[in-house]
């Protein structure tokens, strides 16, 4: 199982490696919209709450990926 949005890992391009709740929707989503068309994707396992907020322009809901 991996992790979207968990936490800083090397990958994570200096940022803080957290994820806010509606980007990740959005990608749960795509994926299976693409998935139905017949387009090889990753797919998710689920989108996850979490009660830690996530910082950007203004403070955001956080969100776990789980794939």
């Amino acid at each position: 199982m991996q992790l979207k949005g968990s936490g800083k890992t090397p990958y994570s391009r200096g940022g803080d490696g957290r994820a806010v709740l509606g980007p990740m929707l959005r990608e749960y989503i795509i994926s299976e919209a693409m998935h139905s068309l017949g387009i090889p994707t990753t797919r998710s396992l689920a989108v996850v709450k979490t009660n830690k907020p996530v910082i950007r322009e203004y403070v955001k809901k956080g969100a776990i990926l789980k794939y």
